[in-house]
């Protein structure tokens, strides 16, 4: 206001001064006097401010933010603004016209005004701090250039713990845990890893993995550090327990310089959750755990096997279904077999149908019961019946052959089953991995010819080893095979050698092809059309070994100490170790039996299994000595096509009860 007066008072002045001098001194003048203009500018309300700070962006990009600029004429005469310069290398700091950008130079009448604003509309995926300016020039004499700032607020680094407690549920001192805890960084600063120690001296807890000393995370949505995919360091902690009564309560901390949170803590504790226990019964003559339908010959029929528990608390079934051991005849399987599940009336004796989910009290049991209706065209598959529960609210499922038909029908199943065998190797030299080949049926499985070719099998009777334009180059046999028989619930291992002859293709993709007979076999001829099994072999040169990607690895140990015994849940920890891609999200484990007792139809599912659940399931049905052979699987969660599996492990156990 008091600029405002000062200028009217100039004005006044003038004008009186003018009128003076301006008195006709001859024959008339023509003289015209000129008004001043005034240019006003308030940017988001504010006539003084020169200056704009935008907030950070929290909300990964979903909230335009903007900053109202107004440009007013407060003067008599016409304010004249000769050009607005907007400069930034910000993408994501623009400046937007009310009205569309006008021609410069352009005139403003008294009180007549332009309204604008500089927007920052953040992209979700990208930080970027660059600032910009503003510079008005105009033709008010009594008003340099107008230049006004914008900034963007620095939130400097901040720490953001994938979790902030944990506790270790039943670990064992003869398989220690060890879960590893990740954080990232959710500033816009680089964050700066200092160290990792536990906050008190404990004899349980060891570190056994942190990132190096001054190891550094981009601001989020920069470098490295991309939204979508952030870049995570982890720490992780190895208990190995004492006794129960133990004091568990420890905290892990993790130094960066964040200035607000330097020192983040993860709290840790473990329990004991006595696990529920079990036993399986099927009324077999030879007390062997299985649906046995092989001796159907029509009609409908149904068997039974008892879960009796035999723990503390109750055991919660939360699903049941009959899946095909080969899945590509689920939809056969679908058509042949159901399930009924019963428990016994304590006052009748008779058997009651009952829903889930279900749970069986402690010292009670429910009747799991399998019902087979022959085909009419006697096409028949094996199965297995899943029962999914928890157990001292630890998730599991258990598995129970289905075996129908009539020995004439064998299924085969491929370890690692639908997963691509990934082989690497550096130049001049080659890789070779075993796959297993399973025959889940009663009856002897024909093996025909293995290959590996360029393409894939194109379907039933279509046998790509005929081919030898087809042929792969890269991928071959160790030991080549041919007509060969696999036994009932017998093994045949293959060894696949990946030697590349030159170093141009990476990766090479062509494929393992498993023909065999789907029926029976009558010395030299099969009485269905010949199969041709498929498995995506997957090889990566490198020039030198130490650019190959770093495989995970996976060792396999009892679950808690726990011993095998024969009609009862038996548990394998899987502890799985990430290379160079996580485990996690994406990653998988896949199992097979590869020895059994004779007498034995343990099988398990070729199906994926999530890492979330850390451990296998089995229910030995016979004494005597099995092995269990387990992959886990990384993904480059970059690129969820590239995937690599751990070397298979072997796991072998004795029952002796």
């Amino acid at each position: 206001m008091l600029r405002t007066m000062n200028r009217m008072g100039l004005m006044l002045s003038t004008i009186a001064a003018l009128s003076l001098a301006l008195v006709p001194a001859g024959c008339g003048g023509d003289n015209e006097l000129t008004l001043p203009p005034q240019i006003e500018v308030t940017v988001d309300g504010h006539p003084t401010k020169k200056s704009f700070k935008f907030a950070s962006d929290s909300t990964g990009g979903q909230l335009t933010k903007v900053a109202p600029i107004l440009i007013l004429n407060s003067g008599e005469g016409e304010l004249e603004l000769k050009e607005i310069k907007f400069t930034t290398t910000n993408p994501f700091l623009k400046l937007i016209y009310a009205k569309g950008k006008p021609s410069f130079p352009v005139t403003l009448a008294s009180n007549e005004r332009i309204q604008l604003q500089v927007r920052f509309a953040p992209d979700p995926n990208i930080v970027n701090l660059d600032p910009a300016s503003l510079v008005i020039k105009h033709n008010d004499d009594n008003e340099s250039d107008v230049t006004i700032n914008f900034t963007i607020e620095s939130t400097g680094p901040t720490v953001e713990l994938g979790q902030t407690s944990y506790t270790y549920v039943n670990p064992s001192s003869a398989n220690p845990p060890t879960p590893c805890f990740t954080f990232t960084n959710k500033g816009n600063e680089p964050l700066i890893f200092k160290k990792a120690y536990m906050e008190t001296a404990t004899k349980f807890y060891t570190i056994t993995e942190t990132p190096n000393e001054n190891s550094t995370i981009g601001a989020s949505g920069q470098g490295d550090n991309p939204r979508a995919n952030p870049k995570k360091l982890q720490v992780c902690v190895r208990l190995t327990p004492g006794d129960k009564s133990d004091d568990y309560s420890a905290k892990l901390v993790i130094e960066t310089n964040d200035a607000k949170n330097r020192y983040a803590k993860v709290n840790l504790n473990a329990k004991w959750e006595e696990d529920n226990v079990f036993k399986v019964t099927c009324g077999t003559p030879d007390g062997s755990l299985k649906y046995d339908f092989s001796g159907t010959k029509s009609g409908i029929v149904e068997k039974c096997c008892n879960i009796y528990n035999e723990g503390p608390s109750g055991l919660l079934v939360n699903k049941v279904e009959v899946a095909a051991v080969d899945t590509t005849k689920q939809e056969l399987a679908d058509k042949i077999f159901g399930y009924k599940l019963y428990k016994t009336n304590a006052n009748t004796g008779d058997d009651e149908k009952v829903t889930l989910p279900r749970s069986i009290s402690p010292s009670k049991s429910l009747k799991f019961c399998v019902e087979y209706i022959y085909p009419v065209d006697n096409k028949s598959t094996n199965g297995e019946l899943v029962i999914n529960y928890s157990q001292a609210n630890v998730a599991a499922s258990l598995q129970l052959p289905v075996i129908a038909g009539s020995c004439d029908t064998p299924d085969l199943l491929v370890g690692p089953g639908n997963s691509p065998l990934w082989l690497q190797t550096s130049v001049g030299k080659n890789a070779t991995k075993t796959l297993s080949l399973v025959n889940q049926s009663c009856a002897p499985l024909q093996i025909l010819q293995v290959c590996t070719t360029q393409v894939a099998s194109t379907g039933a009777g279509k046998n790509p080893c005929d081919n030898a334009t087809l042929q792969s180059a890269h991928f071959g046999l160790v030991k080549e095979i041919g007509l060969s028989s696999v036994k009932p619930w017998d093994i045949l291992p293959i060894d696949v050698k990946f030697a590349p002859p030159n170093a141009k293709y990476n990766p090479v993709n062509h494929f393992l092809n498993i023909v065999y007979c789907p029926g029976e076999w009558a010395s030299d001829k099969c009485s269905d059309p010949v199969v041709a099994r498929t498995v995506n072999l997957t090889g990566v040169v490198e020039a030198e070994e130490s650019k190959l990607t770093k495989l995970p690895t996976l060792s396999l140990a009892p679950y808690n100490g726990q011993k095998p015994v024969v009609g009862q849940p038996f548990k394998i920890e899987a502890a799985p170790k990430e290379g160079d891609w996580p485990i996690g999200q994406y990653g998988a484990y896949l199992w097979v039996v590869a020895k059994r007792p004779v007498g034995s139809n343990l099988w398990i599912s070729n199906d994926f299994q999530t890492t979330d659940e850390g451990f296998l399931t089995i229910n030995p049905d016979k004494k005597g000595s099995y092995t269990i052979v387990g992959q886990v699987q990384a993904v480059d969660d970059a690129d969820q096509t590239k995937l690599a599996w751990s070397e298979q492990v072997s796991f072998t156990f004795e029952v002796k009860e």
